[in-house]
């Protein structure tokens, strides 16, 4: 390697050698004829390459051009090798003249091996005669064309004269075409509903205003022709969407309502449908959706519903009074009743009497709690419309454990939580707190004595419901032996908990009046898992 360094240090130092003057016995005329004939040879090389350079330049399309131009640098090469030897006669520069040698064999061998390479092309080239040969064959095939040339001439001039004959029928045929089409535009740009067609890839061809102004109101993207159709609806639903077309596109008609949210926090409503478009013979050449307001239908039909939801709660509400009146409220008024007839009818000492009282006043605590029950009852059953506002699920736990902050640090319970899937929703902040709160107590109060209460309450969206699953590590609750009466009024399944058995009932009254319900999973010793389900963003 130090030879190799040393090599291109003193590449062109001449120094270590004398001139060839001066290396064996060299005459004049010797010598001269020597150096004119290298240099000849040299210049002889030089205008070669230049020639070469020169025809490459000025034939840039000609066939083996990078064998000319390995030709051209391969014969400069070995010119150069002739004018070093030249003046090696004054400047031995050996150095640079083997390099300049090696570059000439370098150069040789990749032009032997490209000639090798082109050579089976070369021989496939056809000699003159070969090429003089077929251009007299090809003007004999032209002779032939001129003649059919002639004949299509006739031909085309006979049926010019059929076409023209034919050309006034076909002008009215494209006037009527041209009618219906228009007649189409017209209903296409006056229908209140939008259509936007696409081609098989589901690129967007034609629309009408009604699409664009949707677009824009809705998605914020402005409608244009040959543009991605399933890109213009929200990420989140795109490969939904896609599929859907794609159903529709293999001829299943795709129809569903769907709901967006607008700037001042409501939702408006809207039928979708995708249609796949095809001639007689089945073939598809796309597809048709079309997108119609239908909000006042739906709010009108909302409406009606709601209606008839608070007739069945206001009904059931009634049923659950008149349960409290017959069942709970008649056996404490009885009690008063007879206590006080006891006072009339009988003469108490003092001793007695102080015992009558302490009953009638027990009794009548009784019957406090029961009023309590039922203005607490006829309280959520007549929710406040104008609370409805966006409600964070985070915020409401954390008023939950600031509340429950006592019996939270009195049973170091573990209260976890995950709403990353769905944050809040649109409902009745007092109700839902009074739900979580419910919930989350229970949780707590319903504990194993063995173990340390511990809640985790996760969120989910799907098919446009929010659900909340509370999964504790409670005793437990044997759902087959208490199915029909969990979430009754004064139902209890542990008497080893104080309470009325109101809790479940109030939870279940204040979803149903919310719009959405509750379930229970749950096997004794094993905990239980409550779920939610609220109205949340549509489909």
């Amino acid at each position: 390697m130090e030879q190799v360094t040393d090599f291109f240090k003193h590449l062109l130092d001449a120094s270590d050698w004398p001139s060839r003057w001066h290396c064996g016995r060299w005459s004049a005329f010797h010598g001269w004829l020597y150096i004119a004939s290298d240099l000849l040879t040299w210049s002889a090389y030089f205008t070669i390459s230049l020639v070469i350079v020169r025809f490459i330049t000025k034939k840039s399309q000609a066939r083996f051009l990078r064998l000319y131009i390995l030709f051209a640098i391969f014969i400069m090469a070995c010119g150069t090798t002739h004018l070093l030897d030249a003046l090696s006669f004054w400047y031995p520069a050996y150095r640079l003249s083997a390099l300049i040698r090696f570059i000439t064999a370098v150069v040789s061998w990749a032009t032997i091996y490209h000639l090798v390479g082109v050579l089976p092309l070369a021989f496939s080239m056809k000699s003159s005669g070969e090429l003089q040969a077929e251009i007299e064959l090809r003007k004999l095939a032209e002779a032939r064309v001129n003649e059919l040339n002639s004949e299509l001439e006739r031909r085309v001039e006979e049926k010019t004269a059929e076409v023209i004959r034919r050309l006034t029928g076909q002008k009215e045929a494209e006037l009527l075409l041209r009618k219906s089409e228009a007649n189409l535009q017209t209903i296409f740009d006056n229908t209140v509903t939008g259509y936007v067609l696409m081609d098989q890839q589901l690129k967007v061809t034609a629309f009408n205003r009604q699409a664009a102004d949707h677009s824009g109101e809705q998605f914020q993207k402005q409608l244009a022709e040959n543009t991605y159709g399933p890109g213009y609806f929200p990420r989140s639903r795109q490969d939904k969407i896609e599929e859907l077309m794609n159903t529709a596109m293999h001829g299943v008609p795709v129809e569903y309502e769907t709901s967006y949210p607008q700037r001042d926090g409501s939702f408006r409503w809207f039928c979708v449908s995708f249609s796949g478009i095809s001639d007689a013979e089945g073939t598809n050449h796309g597809l048709l959706f079309s997108v119609t307001d239908i909000n006042e239908r739906k709010q009108a039909a909302l409406e009606r519903d709601r209606v008839i939801a608070d007739l069945i709660r206001r009904n059931s509400t009634l049923e659950q009074f008149t349960y409290i009146v017959s069942h709970s409220l008649r056996p404490p008024v009885s009690s008063i009743l007879g206590i006080c007839y006891l006072f009339r009818d009988l003469d108490l000492d003092e001793e007695e009497s102080a015992e009558m009282m302490s009953a009638l006043t027990g009794v009548t605590r009784d019957l406090d709690s029961i009023v309590i029950d039922l203005n607490n009852i006829l309280h959520v059953s007549q929710p406040d419309c104008d609370e409805v506002t966006n409600i964070s699920f985070k915020q409401l736990v954390e008023e939950c454990k600031l509340s429950l902050g006592p019996l939270i640090d009195r049973e170091n319970a573990s209260i976890r939580y995950d709403f990353s899937a769905a944050g809040s929703v649109i409902s009745i902040q007092k109700s839902l707190y009074s739900v979580f709160h419910n919930l989350i107590q229970n949780a707590i109060r319903f504990r194993r004595p063995e173990a340390i209460p511990d809640l985790f309450i996760r969120s989910s969206l799907t098919n446009g419901q929010v659900y909340l699953s509370f999964t504790d590590n409670g005793k437990g609750i044997d759902v087959e032996k208490t199915r029909g009466e969990l979430f009754g009024l004064y139902k209890r399944f542990d008497p080893s908990v104080d309470g009325r058995g109101m809790g479940l009932f109030m939870v279940k009254t204040q979803l149903e009046i919310l719009n959405g319900s509750i379930t229970l999973t749950s096997q004794p010793g094993m905990g239980s898992t409550f779920t939610v389900a609220l109205p949340g963003p549509a489909v």
